[in-house]
Order: structure tokens, then sequence, then C-alpha cells
């Protein structure tokens, strides 16, 4: 049979025998709605495909099928796996581990069809037997055995795979001690010397905690087996801290506090993101990493503000001009983060608000300073004159003509960026709309 040209004409006479089979095998009416819709968009960009072996609503429902395969792997959710044998039990634990996890989806993808494809929509698409049996136009007993020797192919490949890394972990484990057998050379060599000669053991300390931080970096990560470099990174920052506090006792200082607060803000900044995406959070911040980023940074810079007040004996005019321009200066940052991470707009409005909220900080920023710390400004947006230009040789004039400038740039900016951001989403709407009332 030949395939009408007119989507009009396909749409209205299959479109309930498609989603209907559909709706057999997801068991969700907008998942449904959904698949269906990309089955007819598919039909017809490759109508040019289709030789007439089987009838219209044949092909179309192979092609449901294929989308509803599609759908069924991209789902990565771990879920229960029957308890048949012992292989299933192992599988199962397994998946619960990232990175076993991944050697899991190695193996999957090296199996053969069927069992790739059953063992993929049993575990990852949720769906029973019967299900699996009805996609592949078999019975439920087919996909139970079929799915049964597809975990026994993985369970035979995985232990295969986990005697050879078990021969890697043991070399790796050995790199790791010899290295740390040889950065602890130089450590005893001082020990040695410190002794003979009567001396305390102030350089002994200061070598000590040196070596430290070199085996963070190069030790740790080879005897390690999970999350190596997160682990490398915590040993990393506790031996640098302890190097300082050696360094601070030696000299007889009283900077550990000071250089302590600083050295944990910088590594935070730079490596705490790493880390909280690869550690087990509680289950209420697993879905706040960012925020939890966020606050971590802000907690260290108060921390450190704090410390540098109390080093230099700081008083009250320290304390009200630190904290307070500290907090404006934040409060830019965390609106980007508020914007990006938890506003509902599209990619321009966030754009738009981000724009006007830089605008506005830098702007004000000299009128702020100068309120705080209460000296002379000489540059408030209030002193502007946009008649005088900006060549004048009045400095306050100049300066707040620019402030001005930069404010009304990205506020015009922001304000474009903003509607066409609302006009996207008007248009999206009534595309949506006009969807819907089709259907």
């Amino acid at each position: 049979m030949e395939l009408e040209n007119s989507f009009e004409k396909i749409y209205r006479t299959y479109f309930m025998e498609v989603y209907s089979y559909v709706m057999t095998l997801v068991k969700n009416p907008e998942q449904a709605q959904e698949i269906t819709q990309e089955t007819f968009f598919r039909a017809i960009k490759g109508k040019n495909s289709y030789r007439g072996d089987s009838g219209e609503c044949t092909w179309l429902c192979a092609i449901a099928k294929n989308l509803c395969v599609d759908s069924f792997r991209k789902r990565r959710e771990n879920v229960e796996l029957d308890e048949e044998t012992p292989a299933s039990v192992d599988i199962e634990k397994m998946m619960m581990d990232k990175a076993a996890s991944l050697q899991i989806h190695q193996i999957l993808h090296s199996l053969e069809e069927p069992y790739k494809e059953v063992f993929s929509l049993r575990v990852f698409g949720e769906l029973s037997f019967q299900t699996i049996g009805q996609i592949f136009g078999k019975t439920e007993n087919w996909a139970r055995v079929t799915h049964h020797r597809a975990r026994l192919k993985i369970q035979e490949k995985n232990n295969i795979l986990t005697t050879h890394e078990r021969k890697e972990r043991r070399k790796t484990f050995t790199v790791g001690i010899i290295t740390a057998a040889i950065l602890l050379v130089p450590v005893m060599i001082c020990l040695i010397c410190n002794l003979a000669i009567g001396h305390a053991l102030d350089w002994f300390f200061i070598v000590l905690a040196s070596m430290l931080v070199v085996a963070s970096l190069t030790t740790l990560p080879l005897v390690v087996e999970k999350r190596k470099w997160v682990w490398a990174i915590i040993g990393f920052t506790v031996s640098l801290l302890f190097l300082l506090l050696v360094c601070c006792i030696y000299t007889r200082g009283s900077w550990f506090l000071v250089a302590a607060a600083s050295s944990i803000l910088g590594l935070s900044v730079f490596l705490v993101p790493y880390v909280i995406c690869n550690i087990p959070l509680p289950q209420f911040l697993k879905d706040k990493r960012g925020l939890t980023v966020m606050m971590w940074d802000t907690l260290w810079l108060y921390i450190l503000i704090t410390v540098c007040g109390i080093f230099i004996h700081a008083g009250s005019y320290y304390w009200h001009t630190a904290l307070l321009l500290t907090t404006y200066c934040l409060w830019l940052p965390w609106f980007i983060f508020m914007v990006c991470r938890y506003f509902k707009v599209n990619g321009f409005t966030r754009a738009g608000l981000i724009v006007i909220a830089s605008g506005i900080f830098t702007g004000f920023t000299n009128d702020v300073i100068s309120a705080v710390t209460g000296l002379q400004n000489e540059g408030s947006i209030f002193d502007a004159d946009m008649t005088a230009g900006y060549t004048g040789s009045n400095l306050r004039v100049l300066n707040g003509n620019i402030m001005l400038t930069i404010l009304i740039i990205s506020i015009l900016a922001g304000g474009l960026l903003i509607a066409a951001g609302m006009t996207m989403k008007g248009k999206g709407d009534r595309g949506e709309q006009k969807r819907d009332e089709k259907n």
C-alpha cells in the first residue's frame, strides 16, 4: 500500500490506533502522547523508506516501538531486579555503585541482541516481562528466559573484568607503597641529622609536613580504591594546613589562622565543586549541591574577614567596614547564582536580569564604598552631568558620567534581552496551545 502524502489524513486515520498501541507499552498518557507525535513526525520525514510490504498502521506501530525502546534506554534509574538467581543480586548491588554501574553498562553494550535490549528494558525501563514479550512479538516466558541468560552473560564477563581489576589494583597499590617509601627517605635523613647534631626536631617536622603534601598528590590516589581525587584533595588540604602550622610554630608567629582561612577559601573556590559532586550527601542536599558550594565559600570568606580582624586587633571601624563591604560584594554573585539555578525563565531573560544587576552593582559601587567608609567619593553617580561629556577636567563629573552610562547601557541591554525572552516564551506558548487544539 502506498503511503498517502497528506500528513493530516495519516494523522486523523491512525492517531488513536498508534496511541493505543504505545499506551500498552509505556503506561503513561503524557509519554504516550509525546511518542505518538514523534512517530508521525518520523513517518513523514522517512516516508521514502516505506516500501508497502506491510500496512500503514503496522509500519507506524513499528516506528512507535523503536521510539519506545529508545525512551526506555534513556532511563537510568536503578530499580529492583528479580531475585531468581544469585547473579541478579550481585548485579543489583553493583548497579548501586557508580563505578561498577559504568562497568555493567560497558558489558551490556558488548552483548549481542536480543539480550542487550531485553535486559535494558527490564532494568532501566522497569517493564514487566509480559510487556517486553509484546514489544518483541514473543511470549512472556521467552522474555524471562532471555533476561535470565543476559544476567548470566553479564555475570560471567564481570567476573573476568573483576579479576583483571584486582590485579591492576594490586599493581597500583604496590606503586603507591614504593612512592611512599621514596618520600620517606628525606624525612629519615633529616631525622638522623637533627638527632646527630643535637638540635630540636623543628626542621624534621617541616620536611615531614612537606613530604606529606607531596604524598597527598602522588601516593594517596594510588592506594585509595574509590573517589581517589576527592581523598587527594582532602589529604592535600590537611597536609598543607599541617605545614603552615609547623612553619608558624617554628617562626614563633601568630599568623596560622589567617594563612589557614585564606588557603581553605582559595582551594574551596576551585576544588569544592568537584568534591561536592563526588561525595554522598544527605537526602535534603542531593539536589542542592550548587547551593551547598555557595554557602561553603561564603562562610569561609566571612571566617577569613573575622580572623584577619582578630589578627590585627581591629576596632569597630574595621568590623563595620569589612563586614558591610563584603556583604555588598557578595549580593551580585549570589543573585547570579539564584537566577541561573532557580529562576524558571529562558536563557535570554536570565541574561537580561544578570546584565541589569551587574550594571546596578557597578554604577553604585563607589557610592556604597563612600557611605560605608566615610571617605570622600571621587566618582559618585549622582555627580553625573552628561552635558559636560567625557572630556572635562572635573574628575567627579567624569567618573559620575561613566557610572551613569554603564547603568543606562546595562538597563537598556538587559531590557532588550528580557523582551526577547518574553517574546520567545509567548511564541512557544502559542505553538503549544495550537498543538493542543489540534489534538
